[in-house]
């Protein structure tokens, strides 16, 4: 995992999104999924989360790799 980041919805307080970036889809779904926190998770969240409260969505980077963001991009800085 690169990255893990937990937000909270402004609309429901009781809403949470996970946000994690992955090397890629391979360290998504066999990776992640077959590390032993991922078991803990599942059955911690079979007991909080609402039914069908709990989604995994694999997406590709809209940025071309290398490419930070900000960089070129409209409205950030430019490379020298």
């Amino acid at each position: 995992m690169l990255r893990f980041d937990v937000l909270r919805t402004a609309e429901d307080p009781h809403r949470f999104v996970l946000y994690e970036v992955y090397r890629d889809e391979a360290a998504f779904y066999q990776e992640h999924r077959s590390a032993p926190h991922y078991a803990a998770w599942k059955a911690v969240a079979a007991e909080w989360l609402a039914e069908d409260g709990h989604v995994n969505t694999f997406c590709v980077p809209a940025f071309p790799e290398g490419v930070l963001i900000g960089e070129g991009v409209s409205g950030g800085p430019t490379p020298n």
